[in-house]
């Protein structure tokens, strides 16, 4: 009998030929709350960024084994705690999404030091912003965290406009410290020396909050804080004190506290970031990776990875290997 995979996204018809041609059987969810009665007799599901498989979502399925997700952060749309204990592999599509998402970041980088955003807003509301802009010249950039996305911004600004890179990381990076000079610091250095400190890693609970009151104190008066990652990365409130305060120049994020749904008005902000001016602040709804090109890479990686799997009961992106011990026989 055919496995068949529940697909829970957005997925053109191309991509739903390649897992018919393949021998699986699809079915299709788009409702919210028909998510866990929809698992029965699910054997694989193919996720994106749409819904969250939480524990007792998980929990109602019968006969589920794999889990592919159509990017790199899989643990913010799936429990992997539940999913390990039920035997299910999780996997994801790492690395695909780099280049589009370190471009995006460097994009930040470039409005913030040209303020951008303020002098468009300006101009066209006939209200003349007065500032200096920064050149990239001189600057000396952090990198927290050099996976796909950190090495990838690491070498665009590298090759592209000679900066010196800082990088710190749970572990040592030899190859990209030999191609392009990175230098590894340990975190306290990275702080305090960085004109610009890039996040590029994923939330966990050891991550979250990692950025707060101390650790922005610790950064240059003038300093940009740029994250294309996960806002939970940083502590909010400490970084609308900072903004407010002058204790760093400006920081920008692509992805925003509350994504469902997003603030509407900057009154119903919490942490009162979207109220700062496009000087201090700026920040866009996690479209880094919204890309046809980006897009079409991801469902193919996690097409594949459906397929390596239930053909050979193995997969080089299964992001909890755990699951093996707990498998149904």
């Amino acid at each position: 009998m055919a496995k068949k995979i529940l697909i829970a996204c957005d997925l053109g018809e191309s991509f739903r030929e390649q897992l018919k041609k393949a021998g699986f059987s699809l079915a299709t969810v788009s409702d919210r709350n028909a998510l866990g009665g929809s698992l029965k007799g699910v054997h694989g599901l193919f996720i994106g960024a749409r819904f969250r498989f939480t524990k007792e979502i998980l929990e109602q399925s019968d006969c589920l084994e794999a889990i592919s997700f159509c990017g790199a952060g899989v643990g913010t749309y799936v429990d992997e705690e539940t999913a390990t204990r039920r035997g299910i592999a999780v996997m994801n599509a790492p690395g695909v999404n780099a280049n589009a998402v370190a471009e995006f970041a460097l994009g930040f980088l470039l409005a913030l030091q040209k303020f951008i955003v303020p002098e468009n807003n300006a101009l066209k509301t006939g209200s003349p912003f007065r500032a200096m802009n920064f050149e990239l010249r001189g600057m000396t950039v952090g990198i927290l965290g050099l996976g796909h996305v950190g090495r990838r911004i690491a070498e665009i600004l590298f090759h592209g406009f000679r900066t010196p890179i800082l990088y710190h990381s749970r572990s040592r990076k030899p190859q990209i410290e030999n191609e392009i000079g990175a230098r590894f610091v340990d975190f306290d250095q990275l702080l305090a020396e960085s004109d610009a400190l890039f996040l590029s890693l994923p939330e966990t609970d050891e991550t979250r909050g990692m950025i707060g009151a101390a650790e922005l104190a610790r950064m240059k008066k003038r300093a940009l804080l740029i994250n294309p990652a996960r806002p939970g990365l940083v502590d909010g409130h400490s970084l609308r004190d900072a903004l407010r305060n002058g204790v760093i120049r400006a920081a920008a994020f692509d992805g925003y506290y509350l994504s469902h749904p997003y603030p509407r008005t900057a009154d119903e902000d919490g942490f009162g970031l979207l109220s700062l001016p496009d000087d201090r602040f700026l920040c866009t709804p996690h479209v880094a990776s919204r890309g046809r090109k980006v897009w079409d890479d991801l469902f193919d990686r996690a097409i594949a990875n459906l397929i390596d799997f239930f053909s050979t009961g193995n997969c080089s992106n299964i992001v909890n290997p755990d699951f093996r011990d707990h498998r149904r026989l």
